[in-house]
């Protein structure tokens, strides 16, 4: 079974790093960057070189990984400058290394042409005795000319063109991938599918209810986590298994109950017929159902057949039809009133809200104004002048008074603060200063 997986990373001066320091870990050697520090990893093992590919007429300097990434560092002049950008991606282990390299190569080539930069590909074995196999693809920024770097490759750094552009990239990637895959199982004279395929598209747009897994490298955390999401899709696929046994057993009940099998009637044993429920009479056929009333269209046709023989005289009319329409008029307004609500009688109560002072009162309405009693004299306000209005029924109107009577007597029965005497009460202190008497000389 073979898994995708690819990550696009940069390379950036504002973290400390250099294109010659990540190109010399990719590739195993050792290489000095433009300020002339060292990045030795020669020791490194594990590692199968690919090779480096450039575009048409660039300069000879560009074959030389040290040269190349020297020159990518020192085209970039700002200090949080983005000095080369890296695809990393899985291999899968169906494949042997000669098919790897041919595949990495095939997408080193499709990046050239298509940005027109430098590529530097390598592919790491895996360690621990894992499946690890993986490439790393180190690419400049800027496109290569026979002039060296110019402008930079702002499509994939643009917000709006990037993502679209990462997204080819992830498709072309597969495509190739499953080609390799094809390829490799007619070698081997295997089945097709033998290897599987792989699909760039996430879980949910291919229509798959599995949480992800995560990248798991070196990180002991991270092979922690995966495990414990392997454990939540193991489960949820066993309870998709459970509901899908569950759907089919629904799916034949639905089948039996449609098509029942009736049960066989002899000569010897006719067959029963069933009691009624307790508290239940068995219909007959004799029982009708009530005659409804005769609606507007029957009540129409009554009127018009008897117009049918009905003789007007031979007096000339403006109108041949008046009476038909005359009476096909009231018919319509008796069956398409509806009918209106009683009228209100007595005394209305409402609570009036007017420049922040409530009232409650009872009221006398009219189109433009509003007539209240208050204290026993009558107002009249309009009623654009009233902020809002809280109609009451009688009962809540005198709970309404008793409230209001409850609050005047207790405010009535409140003690005023007494006042100290006018001898405790302090006396402003007198600051000015007494002149000196004049004594003269």
């Amino acid at each position: 079974m073979s898994f995708f997986g690819i990550r696009a990373k940069t390379v950036s001066r504002s973290t400390g790093r250099t294109a010659s320091g990540a190109a010399a870990y990719r590739a195993g050697e050792n290489l000095t960057d433009h300020e002339g520090n060292s990045h030795d990893y020669s020791r490194k093992k594990g590692i199968v070189q690919v090779g480096i590919v450039t575009p048409t007429n660039s300069p000879n300097w560009a074959n030389c990984r040290n040269s190349l990434w020297q020159e990518a560092d020192k085209s970039e002049t700002r200090k949080n400058s983005t000095v080369a950008r890296e695809y990393e991606f899985a291999l899968s282990k169906d494949l042997s290394i000669a098919e790897q390299k041919e595949l990495v190569c095939q997408f080193g080539n499709f990046l050239k042409q298509n940005y027109g930069v430098a590529v530097d590909m390598s592919i790491h074995l895996p360690r621990n005795g894992n499946n690890n196999y993986h490439a790393h693809i180190l690419t400049s920024t800027r496109v290569l000319t026979i002039n060296g770097f110019e402008q930079k490759t702002r499509i994939l750094d643009d917000i709006k063109t990037g993502p679209e552009e990462i997204r080819k990239i992830r498709k072309v990637l597969a495509d190739l991938t499953n080609e390799a895959l094809i390829e490799a199982e007619k070698t081997k004279g295997l089945e097709p599918g033998s290897f599987g395929r792989v699909d760039h598209r996430t879980l949910t747009e291919q229509g798959i209810d599995r949480e992800p897994t995560i990248h798991e490298g070196n990180n002991r955390y991270r092979k922690a986590e995966n495990q414990a999401i392997k454990e939540r899709n193991a489960e949820r696929t066993e309870i998709d298994r459970k509901l899908e046994a569950l759907e089919a057993k629904r799916r034949e009940l639905d089948k039996a109950i449609e098509q029942p099998t009736p049960a066989p009637i002899t000569e010897e044993q006719p067959a029963a017929t069933p009691l009624p429920a307790a508290g239940r009479q068995p219909k007959t056929q004799a029982a009708t159902a009530p005659t409804p009333k005769p609606g507007f269209l029957e009540r129409l046709g009554e009127f018009v057949g008897g117009l049918v023989g009905r003789d007007f005289g031979d007096q000339p009319r403006s109108d041949p039809h008046e009476v038909e329409r005359k009476e096909l008029a009231r018919i319509q307004e008796t069956h398409e009133k509806p009918e209106q609500a009683p009228a209100v009688t007595g005394p209305q109560y409402a609570i009036l809200e007017i420049q922040g002072t409530k009232f409650i009162s009872e009221i006398k309405k009219s189109t433009d104004t509003i007539t209240f009693v208050h204290e026993g004299k009558k107002f009249n306000v309009r009623n654009d002048k009233i902020d809002k209005i809280t109609e009451l029924t009688p009962e809540q109107f005198q709970l309404e008074q008793e409230a209001k009577a409850r609050k005047q007597a207790a405010a009535q029965a409140k003690p005023n603060r007494e006042q100290p005497p006018k001898e405790q009460q302090r006396q402003p202190a007198d600051r000015s200063r007494a002149k000196p008497k004049d004594l003269g000389r």
